[in-house]
């Protein structure tokens, strides 16, 4: 067998026994099919829970800052992977 067919067929194991474990390994928690628990825990967790704020400047200036420093956030973690 060629050098060729091997690194393909190596390929084509790793690939399968990778999709193999992410099956059997993504199927151990409830799903999250309208993605509402997502939004609100992510909204929650990011902006430091915004909607606990006090409605007056000083609440506005916090949840503008938070959200700020989550786009930075966003934005390195956007670059490191790419």
């Amino acid at each position: 067998m060629s050098r060729g067919k091997k690194f393909v067929a190596v390929s084509l194991l790793t690939f399968i026994a990778l999709v193999v474990v992410g099956a059997a390994w993504g199927h151990h928690g409830p799903a999250d099919t309208t993605g509402t628990s997502t939004i609100a825990n992510s909204y929650t967790n990011v902006l430091g829970g915004a909607a606990k704020e006090p409605v007056s400047q000083v609440g506005i200036n916090n949840i503008a800052s938070s959200a700020g420093h989550a786009a930075i956030s966003v934005n390195f973690t956007w670059v490191l992977i790419t």
